[in-house]
């Protein structure tokens, strides 16, 4: 199983290294906690990213870190993706997508739902931000 996972993961990496992200603010597990938070993703690949956060809340530490998987290449304007994340209070999935605003390479929306170990009743919860590609 391990050797299946660094094979998928070799094949995502792009041939020449690129050096890029995102840097943004917003509600969700990648912005730290289900509240407000700040979010650093960064690019291993044209389809694979490592992404973390820290926000706002009372929990023990409220951070989290996880990656994801880009299912159209960064000169996309619409890049669905999903993500894993793993916080403090446990693990959190979330199908989304990042959009452009105007030109790629500047603003960017992100939006999802996922579903976790969140201290909501229904254990499912929404992903907004705003954030700016480098």
């Amino acid at each position: 199983m391990m050797r299946a996972l660094c094979l998928a993961l070799l094949l995502l990496m792009p041939a020449t290294a690129r050096a890029g992200g995102k840097a943004g603010v917003g509600s969700g597990l990648p912005y730290g906690t289900p509240l407000f938070g700040a979010g650093l993703e960064l690019d291993l690949g044209n389809h694979l990213s490592a992404l973390g956060g820290i926000g706002a809340g009372n929990y023990d530490a409220p951070w989290a870190f996880g990656v994801r998987l880009s299912l159209n290449g960064p000169q996309s304007r619409w890049r669905p993706h999903l993500t894993g994340m793993r916080w403090t209070e446990g693990y959190g999935a979330y199908a989304g997508v990042d959009q452009d605003i105007g030109r790629p390479g500047g603003f960017v929306l992100t939006y999802g739902i996922g579903f976790g170990d969140v201290n909501l009743e229904a254990r499912v919860g929404a992903m907004f931000g705003l954030g700016w590609r480098f």
